[in-house]
Parts: structure tokens; sequence; C-alpha cells
């Protein structure tokens, strides 16, 4: 179907055309990112470019391979001119464009790699594009968001040196491609860094391979150090003047500017906020239940603008904020369009990690002289249990420039060195090229829009004792190696055994619900999947948060794995914040392995199933997987299971039946009060004999998590019907599929002699009192470890574990004494069986 919007003004020309020009295919946006449950591909688009003088005729006109899609008779391409060819041309990224659209094609792109070819009505080809997904390929095109944008028409099309990720984040459909100016050689063939493991006392020698070499002139190493460059303007406890917002500061946004006297406002130390008081300097006590904002604002001064580089925003926050410098907004997180002072913050959020933002270079933000920082905290409504709003301001230098020596040469390369000084232990270290070229352009390689666009080693001693895997975390923060400085994370993980650590930079640190996500950039896969959880030592946060959540979890995760559920791998690791200062606390944190299409195919299965996550918000049934399709996977499900006359074949023909026997098994034996109702994911391979199967989720509310029977005597009918009783009944609305399966009488009366013959197995005293007990040594062990090497004591902690575990084992025992009179006798216990 051709959209409305082809220019009739080209038809008319036709007649006078003279023969087709050599037109080009100019972008592809082969896999643009997911937009919350809507699926990414349908943003895909092809755009052709008529570089000629002539107007093009590309009537019949066709792409036959990967995608489908015949131009119609008439279809004429102006000189200089573009089309785009969408995958569904009416949605809304293409609303009110006046582009030259077509579409819908049939088919989609490859997110792994196509051969895109134009043809002639004849059969020969114009033009055609073998891109990949890997290197020497653009990343930045690979779902960060880039399109991949030609360089040149007259370029070689299947040569990745013809293509890169564009500048703009959307590309540059329609128009003149961002990346035009780019010269296509040299890039970077081969980088060796020598010694690829250092310790502090080494030098490092980084030689780096670059094609094209009659074009280099010189060449410059970038370096820099994460978080050394990092020059705080004033810190985290410094004073402020602020302002409860029972009434509003100012009519507007006057309070944000300089020039406003704040001489009536209350001072204090930062943080700001109430409930948690980590950070806190200024306990707003009267806040909760009679006001949403607090407005905070600091004078500071900069004899020099010039001087200042990147500047830096960290903060500590719950729920959200708006931040100006003197006057202008530079920062905003989970606040609405409009700031007043009975505003509320449009999300919730924990304040256990700090965030970072980027606010650009100094010297276009600061003034010589007094400046001013404000701030408006926001709470998400009156009687939330906290608020924090814990700023401090930063800048980073530029980073060190240091010349390369030629030290070989060929016709098709050179090689170039630069021996790069000692640097402390710990330190995760970044590098990129400064390539001047003979016509006298510079450019930076890596180049920018690339998930990483530098390399990096990490510098480690092995002086960290420890009986666990450690995992280095750096929080992101503004590198000024690319051409466009942005904020990177990062990570270093050495798992046990292994001497040493291998890097993960450029890894997204995201700040979840309770810890932090870490999401590694695609083909740095750690244990063969990409995303992990870091959960703290003791939650704040949670559906039921504590200093016990992560032994809860830990021990969960292993249980289902014990009894041949699909689950994530969970183990405690050895955790480090970088940049790392000696004598830093180092924190025992649990890392959870993501539920993810990666992690199914890890467990054998294919990975372009349906995946789907049953969770407390709307909508209930999340999709992850083949969002373009909707939810009729699980609504067909559901619908079957839900009637009567249905549900057995159904369960027989949909259904793996013993993954969920061995679910809701290992649920009861927990006792985990959100496995059913929500807290899990269901996955289904394609295919005709595929079935659904389950995998468990946030364990927290498991192993008796809070005192009394709720826990200890939960039902075996839990499945069925959510209710748990205890000194007071308590229920939660059962499971949408597992409830359906139990009320099955046959699948129901399996599973209860499956329990009775597991419980004394799976759910054994001497099985889960070992695991425990291995769990308490090993920590408390490493613990010690650290205590001797740090030479302080953390006796909080060693009560932490025994009492965790002490409790967990307290409900195993009484778990089992009830289960023991709740579950049939099994068969082999009949006395008519042993007349």
């Amino acid at each position: 179907m051709i959209s409305s919007k082809t220019h009739l003004a080209l038809f008319l020309c036709l007649a006078a055309a003279s023969a087709a020009g050599q037109v080009v295919i100019n972008e592809i946006h082969y896999n643009p990112p997911d937009n919350g449950q809507e699926a990414g591909s349908l943003r895909e688009f092809v755009e052709i470019y008529n570089p000629g003088p002539n107007l093009a005729d590309l009537s019949n006109y066709s792409f036959q391979k990967g995608i489908q899609f015949v131009f119609p008779v008439g279809t004429a391409l102006g000189a200089d001119g573009y089309i785009v060819l969408a995958r569904d041309p009416y949605h809304s990224s293409w609303n009110r464009s006046r582009l030259n659209i077509y579409g819908p094609y049939e088919g989609k792109l490859s997110n792994s790699g196509e051969n895109l070819t134009l043809l002639r009505p004849d059969g020969t080809v114009v033009d055609s594009v073998k891109y990949r997904d890997l290197p020497p390929w653009p990343q930045g095109a690979d779902g960060y968001g880039s399109t991949l944008e030609r360089i040149a028409w007259d370029l070689p099309s299947s040569d990745y040196h013809t293509w890169r990720a564009s500048m703009a984040t959307v590309g540059t459909p329609g128009a003149k491609n961002s990346v035009m100016d780019v010269p296509p050689r040299p890039v970077i063939t081969a980088v060796e860094i020598i010694p690829p493991h250092p310790t502090s006392n080494d030098s490092v020698t980084i030689r780096l391979g670059l094609d094209a070499p009659d074009a280099i002139d010189f060449v410059n190493l970038g370096v820099e150090r994460v978080g050394e460059s990092e020059t705080a303007l004033f810190g985290l406890q410094s004073e402020w003047r602020y302002w409860p917002g029972q009434t509003a500061p100012t009519s507007g946004l006057e309070w944000t500017k300089l020039e406003f006297d704040d001489s009536q406002w209350l001072t204090g130390k930062a943080g700001f906020g109430y409930g948690d008081t980590e950070h806190l300097g200024t306990i707003l006590n009267n806040m909760q239940n009679r006001y949403s904002t607090v407005f905070i604002r600091r004078h500071f001064a900069i004899a020099d603008p010039a001087s200042i580089g990147s500047l830096t925003l960290n903060i500590y926050v719950d729920d959200g904020f708006v931040c100006y410098i003197n006057g202008a907004e530079v920062a905003r997180y989970l606040a609405p369009e409009t700031i007043g002072y009975q505003s509320v913050a449009v999300g919730s959020h924990e304040y256990n990690e700090m965030q970072t933002y980027s606010l650009g270079e100094g010297r276009n933000l600061l003034r010589k002289g007094d400046n001013v920082i404000a701030l408006v905290g926001l709470n998400t409504n009156l009687s939330s249990s906290d608020l924090v709003l814990a700023p401090w301001l930063a800048y980073r230098k530029s980073q060190s420039m240091i010349a390369m020596q030629k030290v070989a040469e060929s016709a098709q390369s050179a090689t170039w060195e630069a021996t790069l000084a000692p640097s402390p232990s710990q330190s995760l270290m970044r590098f990129n090229a400064e390539v001047r070229l003979k016509g006298g352009i510079s450019i930076r390689l890596p180049y920018s829009m690339e998930p990483v666009p530098f390399y990096s080693y990490f510098v480690y001693d092995r002086e960290i004792n420890t009986l666990l895997p450690i995992l280095w975390i750096a929080s992101p923060v503004v590198s000024s190696l690319p051409s466009a400085p942005r904020s990177f994370g990062g990570a270093a993980i050495l798992p046990v055994g292994e001497s040493a650590p291998k890097v993960y930079d450029g890894a997204e640190i995201v700040a979840a619900h309770n810890g932090v996500k870490v999401k590694i950039v695609k083909g740095q896969e750690f244990r063969g999947n990409r995303t992990f959880n870091v959960i703290p030592e003791a939650p704040v946060r949670g559906t039921n948060a504590g200093e016990s959540a992560p032994f809860r979890e830990h021990l969960g995760f292993w249980h289902y794995q014990e009894m041949g559920v699909i689950s994530s791998w969970a183990e405690f690791f050895r955790v480090v914040s970088l940049p790392a200062s000696a004598g830093a606390l180092q924190t025992q944190r649990l890392v959870v392995e993501q539920v993810n299409e990666t992690m199914m195919e890890l467990h054998g299965f294919q990975s372009d199933g349906e995946l789907y996550k049953l969770q407390y918000a709307q909508p209930n049934w999340e999709k992850h997987t083949n969002l373009e399709e909707g939810t009729a996977s699980i609504q067909a499900l559901l619908k079957a299971l839900g009637n009567p006359a249905t549900r057995r074949e159904t369960m027989d023909r949909e259904i793996d039946l013993d993954e969920f026997m061995r679910y809701s098994a290992a649920s009861v034996f927990q006792s985990n009060w959100d496995g059913f109702w929500n807290n899990n994911w269901m996955y289904k391979e394609p295919g005709e004999n595929r079935r659904w199967v389950i995998a468990p989720w946030d364990l927290d509310w498991s192993w008796g998590s809070t005192t009394g029977a709720m826990y200890a005597k939960m039902p075996t009918t839990f499945p069925i019907d959510g209710v748990a009783v205890g000194a007071a009944q308590a229920s939660r609305a059962p499971g949408p599929v597992t409830s359906n399966l139990h009320k099955d009488a046959e699948f129901h009366t399996q599973y209860l002699h499956f329990m009775r013959n597991e419980l004394d197995r799976g759910f054994s005293d001497e099985k889960m009192f070992s695991k425990m007990d291995e769990m308490e040594s090993l920590l408390r062990m490493d613990l010690e470890k650290w205590e001797t090497q740090s030479r302080s004591r953390r006796a909080d902690r060693h009560t932490i574990i025994h009492q965790s575990y002490t409790d967990i084992k307290t409900f195993v025992t009484q778990r089992r004494l009830y289960l023991n009179g709740a579950l049939p006798v099994s068969v082999e216990d009949w006395e008519i069986f042993g007349s």
C-alpha cells in the first residue's frame, strides 16, 4: 500500500524525465529500540537517495530479499531527493511528516544482518547493502537508537567503511545524513594492550592498528581514569538555603535565578528529607502528610568558567527533582511538566543508588564570580514514608593526550604505539585515538555514536582477599573521550578461581526498584547473559525489604533450581564501587541473573519465543519479546484455561505440566507469597508442539519473611485460591494460570503426592540446613577476611548473617511439621501394602 503523502508533482514530471538516475540505499533503521510495550520494529525504515541531476523513475523497482516491496508505477524521485520506505508508514513517528513516504513493506529487517538489494524491473541490481551487526560494522545502529547512515553515495555500499551510526538518535530520514562529513578511512583494525592485565607496577603499552596509513599525519592517544578527574565544587554535606513547600516560594521560577533574595529562607545542610536518614543533613520532620515539595538553593563562586570541564550533578533522590543553574533548567527526573509547590513526582524511585547527570560544559553554564544552583525535590504523595534530596556538583577535567609513535607500516595498515605510566590498583582506564589526517581534519576513533567509543583495561594488584567473586561497579560518569562527551557506566568481574578481571566497560548501570541493574554491551556477555541485578546488602525498599531479604532470595533461587525449575542463577559477590578508595567498605551483595530470552536460550530453549512477566502493576502481563504481536498468546491461554470444558485439553496441549508442578511444589515449600498471582515469568517457544514454562522472580516474600502462621502454615491449596490462614485470614488473588491448573483435580492430586515425595528429598532438613550452613560459613569467613584486611569490625553484619539463616531454619522446621500433617500419606506408607 502506498502512502497518500506521495508528491503529485513528481508524477506530473515523469513524462519529461530522462532515464532513471543511479539511486542508492542511503540510510537503514534495522533495529529501533522498543518503546515501552511498543515494538521498535514498527519504526523500521529504508531510505533511498537520488544523488544525480535528473528525475529518477522508480516504477516497479523492488526489494525482493529480506523485505518485499514493489514501487508502484509512477514512483519518481527528484534530483537530490529522498524516499523513505517505512515498515509502517502510518506510525505516529511519521505524523504530520512532509517526507516522501512509501510502505508498508512485507517482512522485517533482520537485527543480525541482511542482504538488502534494490532491483530494477528487469532484475538487475541498482544497489545492494550486506550489513551486519558485528564489528567492524557500526554497533550504534544495533538497538542503541542510531540508524545506519551512508557517508557518501559514491562509496561501495557493502563496504563497512561507507557506513556509520547516525549522530542523531533517530537518524535523518528524508534529510542529509548526519555523518556525511566523516572520512571513511582510517578505522581502527586492531588493538593490543601490553600487559593485558596490568598491576599498579606496570607501565602499559597501547598498540593501535589503523588502515589507510598514507592518509594519516599523526595520532594522539586520549586517556582517562574513571573518576580520577572529578573535582567537587561543593560536597554532599554543604550548606544550603531551603523552603518547605507549604506555600510557593515565588509566583513563578524567580526562586531559581541568581538575583533572587533567599535571605528569608531557612538554612540547613544537604541532603534534605525524612524517613530514610542516610545521606540526610536536614530532617524535615513536619513534611509527611503536610507538603510534597522542598525547594533548595546554594550560591557558589567560579573564578574562571573556561577552566571548568564537563559539569556533573550527583544526587541521591527519592522520588523526583528538577535542577536549575542560574535560572536555566539543566536536569530533571520523574517531574511533571509544570512545577508548583503542590506538585508531586510522576513515579516512585528509591535513593539507595547515586544518580549522575551530565549537565554539559561548565563554560556554557557558569559565569565568572557568583552562581546559584536551585533544586526542587518532589514526593509521590503527601503520605509517602520518605523523601531524599541530596545533591552535589562536580566537574571533570579533560582527558590526557599522549603522542603515539608509528612502529610498523605496510601498504594497507600502520601500527601506532604509546606507553602509559602505571596507574593505581582498581583503576578502570579508558583510551581512544585522536587521528590527524594530512588534509588537516581530526577524527576520534572509535566513533562517538558507538555504544562504547573507547577501549578499556583494568589495573588490579589482586589485593582483595575474598572467597566470593568480585564485582566492581562504576556508576555513569561523563567521559570527554568521545567528540561529543556523554555519560558511561562500567563494570569489571573477577570470578572465583580466575586470575584476572574481565572488563565490561560501557555497561548501563541503571537504578532499579531495589538496587541497580547492570546491562552489558552486546557481545560482552557474562555467563552468556547481558543483564543482571545487584541487590543491596540490606534493602531499604521492595515489597518486603529488610536485612534478611538477600539471603531469602538467594536460597529461593537455589531451591527452585534444585527442584528442577527453570530459574536465574543467584550468587553473592564482593562488590566495590569505582573509583575505589583505600579503606572503603566492600559489601556482600546478591547478584541475580535477569530473566530474558537469552536466559531461556541458556536453558536450552529457542530465543525467539513469547516471554511475559506477571507483575503487580498494570498491565499485569508485561511482554518482553515479540511486542509487535501483542498479548494474544497469553490471552488465548487464559481464556482456554478459564473454561472448564477446554481446561484439561489445553493443559495437555499447551502447558509443560511437569515443570509447572515442580514450580508449584517449590513455591509452596518456600511459602512464596507472591509466587502465583505475580512475580513470575512465562515463556513459550514458537512451534506447534511447544509448551509454556514458568520461572520465578523477586523472592523476598518467601521463607517466613514475617512472623506468624501465615507462612509456616500456608495451605497446600494456596495455588488454587491464594488464601493463607494465620492469626487472621490473609489472602492474595490466585494466579491467573496456576489457579486454573490446580482446579484440575488430576493435576492437583499429582502435585500433592509430588510434594509428599519431595518433602524428605527436595525439602529435607538435611538438604536445606546443609545449604544454609554452607552459605553462613562462606559469608562469615569472607567477612572475616575483609575485617582482617581493613582492620575494622562489622559485628552487625555477622549478626545479620547468622540471625537471617537461624530464622529461615526455624521456618523450615515449622513448615515441614505443618506439611507432614497436611500432605497425603504416600502409597509406600500405607499399612495395607505392608501386611
